[in-house]
């Protein structure tokens, strides 16, 4: 589990690629993707597995 600060950054999110890594892309399905503007809990990472 992490601990620790959330660092704040001022560049765009991706999923599936890596903007530092050109032509880098996940070969694969992505699917129920959620971004939350707070970390969350161990219960709530639990919770959210079991959905």
């Amino acid at each position: 589990m992490y601990v620790g600060t959330i660092e704040v950054h001022t560049v765009n999110s991706t999923v599936g690629t890596n903007p530092e890594a050109s032509g880098c892309f996940y070969n694969g399905a992505i699917d129920e993707v959620k971004i939350f503007n707070r970390a969350l809990s161990e219960g709530e990472i639990l919770f959210l597995a079991d959905l």
